[in-house]
């Protein structure tokens, strides 16, 4: 509140201040900036929130499966667009994990979105879904076709506010809220990778793993 707070007010008055000033002018460009930058900041402030205390939320018995497929059907749009084929391989009768389903869903959404930023220009993306160890994990990889993770960049991808992307593209907290997300219930995330440098066939894999329940 300390910070948002003030943000709001600074916000606020911008819009004001945008209302009476004219459309092209100076002041009009100045204010747009600012409102602009105070809005990043929003957005950054709301994600550290969410990286140091995550929403409550109760967990239930989710089918990860189910779970995917309503993260793909808010995605969908926006794979077409940026020209990436989805391909599924959700193994059936999967065991069930006892999460929050939001969380679960955010963490999907967030992986999702860093395989995309990956695939300028297109590409394939696969989601795999199959039980280990007699059904006492779950296992869920996301794979794409992008440019894969440099070498200097791989042990700090899961570190808060690290990012790759420009300045404004990205906060830096994705893959660091998903990993505490994820080792809060027990479970894990871990990835593969390789760069067009190392290989013709450049991508990323991330694999999490999730305690079953036995029913």
């Amino acid at each position: 509140h300390e910070i948002n707070n003030p943000l709001g007010i600074i916000l606020g008055f911008t819009d004001l201040l945008l209302e009476k000033a004219k459309p092209d002018s100076e002041e009009s460009d100045i204010l747009k900036t600012i409102g602009k930058h105070g809005l990043r900041a929003k957005r950054v402030v709301e994600n550290l929130l969410s990286f140091a205390r995550y929403t409550e939320c109760k967990e239930e018995l989710v089918d990860i499966n189910k779970s995917i497929e309503a993260v793909i059907a808010v995605v969908g749009n926006t794979l077409l667009m940026k020209k990436i084929s989805l391909k599924k391989n959700l193994s059936e009768n999967l065991p069930k994990v006892k999460e929050c389903a939001e969380e679960l869903q955010q963490v999907f959404f967030n992986i999702i979105n860093n395989a995309v930023f990956a695939m300028d220009g297109g590409g394939t993306l696969t989601i795999a879904t199959r039980s280990l160890n007699n059904n006492e994990l779950v296992e869920i990889r996301f794979a794409d076709t992008g440019h894969g993770i440099r070498k200097e960049h791989r042990s700090r991808i899961f570190d808060p506010l690290f990012t790759t992307k420009k300045v404004g593209e990205g906060t830096g907290l994705g893959l660091s809220v998903s990993y505490g997300i994820l080792t809060k219930h027990g479970g894990t995330i871990d990835f593969e990778t390789k760069t067009k440098d190392e290989s013709e066939d450049a991508g990323t894999t991330f694999i999490i793993t999730l305690p079953a329940i036995k029913q």
